[in-house]
C-alpha cells in the first residue's frame, strides 16, 4: 500500500513538474517568437530609408518599386506579430503587439497608396501631406511596441 501511495505521489510530482516545464517552455517559445518577429521587422525596415532617399533623388518606376517592396516586406513582418499565440503570462504583451501591427499596417498602406501615385510632378506638399496620417499611424505603432517592450522588461 505504501509503495502504491509513493508511486502515485511520485507520478503526481512528475506531472506537476512537467506542467511547470511545459508552461516555462511555452513562455520561452513565445519570447523567442517575439524576438524573431522583431528581427524580421528590423531587417525589413533597414533598407527602407536608403531606398526612400534614392527614390526622392530620382523618382522612377524602379526606385518606387524598391520602396513599395520594402513596405510590403515591412507589412509582412508586422503581420507576424499578430499571428503569435501568447501564453497566459504574456496576453497583455500580445495585445499590445497586435495593436502595433494593426497601426503599422494602416500606416504602411497609406504610404503604399501615396508612393504608388507619386511622380516627379506630384512630389510636392500635397504628397507630404498625404504621408502625414501614415506617419501618425507608425508613431502609434512604435508607441505600442515600446509599451510591449516595457512589459517584457518588467517581466524579466
Amino acid at each position: 500500500m505504501i509503495r502504491k501511495l509513493c508511486a502515485v505521489c511520485c507520478a503526481a510530482i512528475v506531472l506537476l513538474f512537467a506542467g511547470c516545464t511545459s508552461s516555462e517552455q511555452k513562455n520561452t517559445e513565445y519570447l523567442q517568437s517575439v524576438r524573431t518577429s522583431m528581427t524580421a521587422i528590423s531587417d525589413a525596415t533597414e533598407p527602407f530609408s536608403a531606398d526612400l532617399d534614392a527614390m526622392f533623388s530620382s523618382i522612377t518606376d524602379d526606385t518606387k518599386q524598391k520602396v513599395l517592396d520594402d513596405l510590403a516586406a515591412m507589412k509582412t513582418a508586422y503581420a507576424s506579430l499578430s499571428e503569435l499565440e501568447a501564453p497566459k503570462d504574456y496576453e497583455q504583451v500580445q495585445a499590445l503587439l497586435e495593436e502595433s501591427a494593426t497601426q503599422a499596417t494602416a500606416g504602411i498602406e497609406i504610404y503604399e497608396t501615396a508612393i504608388g501615385d507619386l511622380s516627379a510632378s506630384t512630389f510636392n506638399q500635397s504628397f507630404v501631406d498625404a504621408l502625414a496620417p501614415g506617419d501618425e499611424a507608425m508613431s502609434q505603432a512604435f508607441a505600442k511596441l515600446d509599451e510591449a517592450s516595457a512589459l517584457l522588461t518588467n517581466a524579466e
